[in-house]
Parts: structure tokens; C-alpha cells; sequence
């Protein structure tokens, strides 16, 4: 997923009791919580069966 922020990362968690979630970003794996209305776009990666 891509912030409207234009920062890339990986949704790790969501947390509907404060509208937002977590997402995972880099080599080093930081994790930053965002809100929901930040997300830009989301890009689901599907890996196909062998």
C-alpha cells in the first residue's frame, strides 16, 4: 500500500478502535501507524502456484 504521503509499505495490523493501522516499511522493518483516510492506494501482490 501507498500513503497519500507517498510512503510504501506492508499492512501488519488494523486497529478499528482508533481507525487506523500499522504498516512495515524498509529493510530495517519500521513500523508506522497511520489512519485509514491516509491510505493512497492499495496493491495486492498475489504469488501464483507452481
Amino acid at each position: 500500500m501507498t500513503t497519500i504521503g507517498g510512503i510504501c509499505g506492508r499492512i501488519i495490523a488494523v486497529k478499528d478502535e482508533t481507525d487506523s493501522v500499522i504498516i512495515e516499511t524498509g529493510s530495517d522493518r519500521a513500523r508506522l501507524r497511520i489512519k485509514r483516510w491516509a491510505i493512497g492506494s492499495v496493491d495486492t501482490i498475489h504469488e501464483e502456484d507452481a
